[in-house]
């Protein structure tokens, strides 16, 4: 209050001191008094016309007062003193977007580009305005104008390929974008943005190889373009790796760790990867390298013991799968695979007892793990025994994700052991059709059970299709030559 006294005093007794009514307006503004700071600024304008910050902060108390269609008088007394000013017109233009007048914010922008034609910045937030309020052929118009200004403009480039989107042409707009993708000067994040929903659709392209193929092509654009940017090889790893292309997506990843080996997701790509190819010994080794670079990973010592096991060392793998629980804390997710890959080491050892054990272990964190569900039914029903609770378990699994071959070979498999014949053909059509038709173990279980309906024939075709995919079964020659079942 003091401060505002004696500086009300100073200007009385000198008005013409510009700096004491500057230093008078901020205690009023300081004190909400934005009405009669507001009035200190129109008097210093009134003294001093040619200072553009006096006009600016007298227009800033009208906004502070909430009186913006003064303060947009005010912008304009400036303007026809100075001419159109980006300034200006971005102050005014927000403050009628604020009062929802959108015909004038428009006309604000529109008088910016005409004031400045060559300046695309001005140019592209007009258009950015239109794509706001729904004004999309008027947006698609100024794109154009930019791009006579400047042909590699990536945000119009972009914009105007959206069409294509919008009408559902993927394969034009793909192929619209890819120039944008080899200009080294457009930013790689913005190009990143344009990929990323695309990778979770990778599965339903595969019918669709034209769309694949220009989504590779995109990636792999990005890495030679971007050739030291780890985040490139990452997206394009991460497009081969959901389109099931994983010995391609398992070398872009490794090129990505060359470049920067601190992302720990990149890292788990690999592992799983290396796991589904069932490469145990290459495996082992990322997982020792990585443990130098990330000591207090619990998932990366889980896969190296998932690595042992690979490699036919249970004994070892259930060492590292008891560190790995101990370090994974909280973590209920990685403590259901630890506990459900538990259950299979031992049961690898004929630890019935323990392998039950592991495997109620992670049921009781997640009743509705299916990886876990399956495991555990297989299990029982290799062992031959609790095949009523492997049932039901398996019919779990399949209900909570269903057409997955492996899943569906599970339920084929325990419904052939209860001799239910005519149920475990159907399900193991089903694993043929959902990816089993390369799986040896698939085939030769499904000529069983079609041995058992009597199809010997058919019976005999798939023992031979197993044999030629690569059987390990001991007794399959016998079966083949003899056209009889022997059970194993």
């Amino acid at each position: 209050l003091k401060a505002k006294s004696f500086a009300r005093k100073a200007v009385t007794l000198d008005p013409n001191n510009a700096w004491y009514s500057v230093f008078y307006a901020e205690i009023l503004s300081k004190d909400a008094d934005f009405g009669q700071a507001a009035e200190i600024y129109k008097n210093l304008v009134a003294k001093y016309p040619s200072n553009e910050k006096y006009y600016f902060e007298w227009a800033y108390m009208f906004v502070r007062a909430n009186k913006p269609s003064e303060a947009i008088k005010v912008y304009n007394q400036l303007e026809s003193k100075i001419g159109v000013d980006e300034r200006i017109t971005r102050r005014k233009y927000s403050l009628y977007l604020a009062q929802g007048k959108t015909k004038k914010a428009e006309n604000e922008l529109i008088q910016l580009t005409k004031a400045f034609p060559y300046e695309v910045e001005y140019l592209q937030l007009l258009a950015e305005f239109y794509n706001q309020n729904d004004k999309e052929n008027k947006a698609k118009g100024v794109f154009k104008e930019i791009l006579k200004l400047d042909k590699n403009d990536p945000v119009a480039n972009l914009a105007l390929a959206e069409t294509f989107k919008a009408g559902n042409d993927e394969g034009r707009y793909l192929n619209s974008i890819k120039e944008v993708f080899k200009n080294p000067e457009v930013n790689i994040d913005l190009k990143i943005q344009e990929l990323i929903p695309y990778i979770g659709k990778m599965g339903e392209y595969k019918n669709k190889n034209n769309i694949r193929n220009q989504l590779f092509d995109l990636g792999e654009t990005l890495t030679i373009i971007h050739p030291n940017e780890a985040k490139a090889f990452s997206v394009y790893g991460d497009l081969l790796y959901h389109a099931d292309e994983n010995e391609r997506a398992l070398e872009v990843y490794k090129s990505t760790l060359e470049r920067d080996n601190s992302v720990f997701v990149v890292w788990e790509q690999v592992f799983y990867l290396l796991k589904d190819m069932n490469r145990g010994d290459e495996l082992y080794k990322m997982t020792e390298d990585a443990m130098d670079i990330f000591p207090n990973q619990a998932i990366v010592f889980y896969m190296n013991a998932v690595a042992s096991s690979l490699k036919k060392k249970h004994k070892n793998a259930i060492d590292g799968l008891e560190q790995s629980l101990m370090m994974a804390g909280r973590d209920k997710s990685l403590k259901v695979q630890i506990y459900s890959q538990l259950g299979i080491q031992y049961d690898y050892l004929k630890d019935s007892k323990k392998s039950n054990e592991a495997f109620d272990m992670a049921l009781s964190i997640n009743p509705r793990d299916v990886a876990t569900l399956n495991s555990y039914s297989y299990a029982l029903c290799e062992r031959g025994t609790d095949l009523e609770k492997a049932r039901q378990m398996s019919s779990n699994a399949n209900q909570l994700v269903t057409n997955n071959g492996e899943y569906q070979r599970t339920y084929g498999f325990i419904l052939f052991k209860l001799e239910d014949y005519k149920a475990a053909e159907r399900w193991f059509k089903k694993a043929l059709d959902n990816g089993e038709k390369e799986n040896p173990v698939t085939l030769e279980r499904y000529g069983d059970t079609l041995y058992k309906l009597n199809k010997v024939n058919k019976a005999v075709e798939y023992w031979q299709k197993a044999q030629s995919k690569g059987s390990q079964s001991s007794i399959l020659n016998k079966k083949i030559t003899d056209r009889k079942l022997y059970e194993q």
